[in-house]
């Protein structure tokens, strides 16, 4: 419901939204939301990926 509410505000505004996860999993839920992945970043001494996610106007 909170993601709804941000999306509403910033489509009744012309905002673009960005977004990080580490986790993949919470990746297809904020595509079906609309966001797209934009990138990746990927650390070489850390087990761990960050997914820059973007929803445009």
């Amino acid at each position: 419901m909170m993601m709804n509410e941000v999306i509403a505000c910033a489509d009744r505004n012309d905002m673009m939204i960005s977004l990080e996860t580490h986790n993949p999993k919470n990746v297809p839920f904020y595509e079906h939301l609309g966001f797209k992945t934009f990138g990746i970043v990927e650390k070489p001494h850390f087990q761990l990926k960050q997914y820059c996610m973007i929803k445009e106007l």
